[in-house]
Formats: C-alpha cells, sequence, structure tokens
C-alpha cells in the first residue's frame, strides 16, 4: 500500500527515484529485502523499471487493477460483516 501512495501521481508516473536504502528506511525493511520485492513484483508484471540506471518503478496497470480489486473486496468483506452481525442482533454493530 506504501508503494501505491508513493506514485500517488498516477499509474504512468514513476515513483520518484529513491534508494533502496531510501525505500527501506521509509519501509522498515533491508535494502536487499526491497531490492528482493522490486525484483519478484517486477517478474510478476506489477512494476516496470526506467531511468538510465532503471532505478525508476512504475506501477503497471495490472498492479493498479489489482490494488482497487483487494480494496472494494475489502470494503465489501466489512460491509457484508458489520450487515451480518446487525441481522444477528449484535450489540454495537449498527
Amino acid at each position: 500500500m506504501k508503494f501505491v501512495e508513493l506514485s500517488a501521481t498516477g499509474p504512468d508516473r514513476p515513483v520518484r527515484e529513491l534508494s533502496f536504502s531510501d525505500l527501506g528506511a521509509r519501509f522498515g525493511m533491508s535494502r536487499s529485502h526491497i531490492r528482493n520485492v522490486l525484483r519478484d513484483a517486477e517478474g510478476a508484471g506489477l512494476v516496470e523499471r526506467s531511468g538510465t540506471a532503471g532505478v525508476c518503478h512504475h506501477l503497471t496497470p495490472r498492479c493498479v487493477a489489482s490494488f482497487d480489486r483487494f480494496v472494494a473486496e475489502a470494503l465489501s468483506s466489512s460491509d457484508l460483516s458489520c450487515s451480518m452481525a446487525a441481522d444477528a442482533g449484535v450489540p454495537g454493530s449498527g
């Protein structure tokens, strides 16, 4: 989710150029873990590298759509859970 926040300017715009150390500090992870996660995400077609040294990362439309679906399903699940609790007469559920 934090990576999506970094690219909030749009899926066609790169996450600003940050070193693995900077990203690691922001996410509370090691440089090597950040590098491995981004490499795996690139292999899965979720991000693309660009720039002269390949240090800018773009979220692919597939990644953005997957994130949107995740949020929609999470909200739908929460709404369903609250509705079921209210129907069951659980105090404080609605």
